[in-house]
């Protein structure tokens, strides 16, 4: 995918929590937007933004105890205010865990 500022972002890539496709956590699409501390920070279109959103407020309900947690709270906060980057992609990195499952 090329960007309108020239950028190639390259293919897409399946991306999840902990790279680990096989304990459970839902897998999206995005592009890779390089890294953080060794771990991925996507792109996403604002779709795929919108349901990586909706399953972290879901998590949130299903585990009521998270609402305690400080820094877990600042962390919706900011995903819920996150706003498109360019060509309305979205960069849900947030601090946490991502990482490649197939490029």
């Amino acid at each position: 995918m090329k960007l309108s500022n020239g950028v190639d972002l390259g293919p897409k890539l399946k991306f999840c929590m902990h790279g680990d496709d096989e304990g459970g956590w839902p897998i999206y699409e995005g592009w890779d937007g390089g890294r953080w501390n060794g771990w991925l920070d996507p792109l996403v279109t604002k779709e795929t933004y919108q349901s990586i959103l909706n399953w972290n407020l879901q998590e949130l309900e299903n585990t009521p105890e998270l609402k305690d947690d400080e820094y877990w709270m600042e962390t919706i906060n900011e995903m819920q205010n996150t706003k498109p980057l360019i060509d309305g992609l979205y960069s849900v990195g947030w601090g946490l865990c991502w990482d490649d499952i197939e490029s």
